[in-house]
């Protein structure tokens, strides 16, 4: 398996886990200041959960061509 393929499968994940911890916490913050509610932070984990998936699915569709391909 080449380096480019074995990163395809690894970062999004990572990068995932990474933008998951990022609404947690900010959102976390500013529901402690009174900006956002409870409500609002589960919407956002919502969406950007609806947003990673397709993401996630593109990624690994450019995995499956270089490896058909060769690369």
């Amino acid at each position: 398996m080449g380096r480019q393929t074995v990163l395809l499968s690894v970062v999004p994940g990572l990068l995932g886990a990474l933008a998951a911890v990022a609404v947690l916490v900010l959102g976390g913050v500013r529901v402690m200041q009174g900006v956002l509610t409870i409500g609002d932070l589960v919407a956002c984990q919502l969406l950007l959960a609806g947003l990673a998936r397709p993401v996630t699915q593109l990624v690994a569709l450019a995995g499956d061509v270089q490896a058909a391909k060769g690369w």
